[in-house]
């Protein structure tokens, strides 16, 4: 395998600036043997990334509705998939709808099955609320630990948690829970134990605040880094992989407003997935991150298809993107 560096997050204005970025803040991408990027296309990512962000702002400023629904019904639906959990495409879809255009659906907290319609539906709406609480959140504050934990609570509350318990929303787990999806993975005991989940959350916190204040020089890495600590941590009872994407896709939004990033959005992708974080808390972190790089880079090419036909510059950093998903 070979590994590539992406730096240079801001356009440097001299060339010692750059000197100083790449010194201080390289991160190293594995790169399967089996992937071909153009490396000059990865080392202006950073640029391409906020031109398409610019793009998308304008376009969803004077097109609101249908675009940024669609995206946003793939996020929550491809989202839920992962974990098995919500309702199909079409049901999710025209939620997401009733939720966007202001209507209000009411949590039904009385479920008594996790095979219930209802708690399928519960497990939908309260993506969709927790998801927009904590992007309202974090436009307005840093992450601290009440906005973390009213976030879990909000995604998971009338929820039952794997094993039917209740009372776990919002809440740090006080029990060993098991990390991995038997159709994929083994599943394996969280190596973190119960009394070391505050203060590695504390730390993790502190980290992802210091990424909001000041944008690093490889925001994708350092993101992706950021989500496999959480899913390592595993600080929940439940709900752990939706919280870590919606993380995620916040940190991404401080800097590059518009940009969704799409996970599993199928069987096979969603194997993938879980594959890459099996892979890379065992292995190679850095196989992870190049895992996120593509699939940012796919989620955006996605976005943008819907402007091009209406800007040029959209189809132009279309084939830039493009540049990064080629295969050998």
């Amino acid at each position: 395998m070979k590994s590539i560096c992406i730096w240079d997050f801001f356009p440097m204005p001299d060339p010692k600036s750059r000197e100083k970025c790449e010194s201080a803040s390289i991160q190293e991408y594995t790169i399967p043997p089996w992937f071909d990027p153009d490396l000059e296309v990865l080392k202006s990512l950073p640029t391409s990334l906020r031109e398409a962000s610019s793009i998308l702002s304008t376009f969803y400023e004077y097109n609101p509705a249908d675009d940024f629904e669609k995206h946003f019904v793939e996020y929550i639906f491809f989202s839920n998939a992962i974990e098995q959990a919500g309702l199909d495409e079409q049901q999710t879809r025209d939620i997401v709808k009733k939720m966007l255009g202001g209507e209000s659906i009411e949590t039904d907290e009385s479920v008594p099955l996790r095979s219930s319609n209802s708690y399928s539906q519960n497990e939908v709406t309260q993506h969709v609320k927790a998801y927009f609480y904590l992007q309202n959140s974090l436009s307005k504050n840093l992450l601290d630990e009440s906005i973390l934990l009213e976030t879990h609570r909000i995604l998971t509350q009338g929820i039952p948690a794997m094993n039917g318990e209740q009372g776990y929303q919002g809440k740090y787990r006080e029990v060993a829970v098991q990390v991995g999806r038997p159709s994929v993975e083994k599943v394996v005991e969280s190596p973190v134990a119960t009394e070391e989940v505050r203060p590695m959350m504390a730390k993790w916190i502190e980290d992802f605040r210091a990424c909001q204040q000041n944008a690093p020089a490889d925001l994708i890495a350092v993101a992706a880094e950021l989500k496999l600590q959480f899913v390592h941590i595993h600080p929940f009872l439940d709900g752990n992989g939706r919280m870590s994407r919606m993380l995620f896709n916040s940190l991404l939004n401080q800097h590059y407003p518009y940009i969704l990033c799409i996970f599993g959005e199928d069987a096979r992708e969603r194997t993938r997935y879980q594959h890459a974080i099996g892979k890379a808390i065992d292995n190679d972190r850095k196989i992870f991150s190049f895992y996120v790089l593509r699939r940012t880079v796919k989620s955006v090419v996605q976005q943008l298809g819907s402007v091009a036909k209406l800007s040029s510059q959209a189809s132009a950093l279309i084939e830039t993107f493009e540049k990064i998903l080629q295969n050998k």
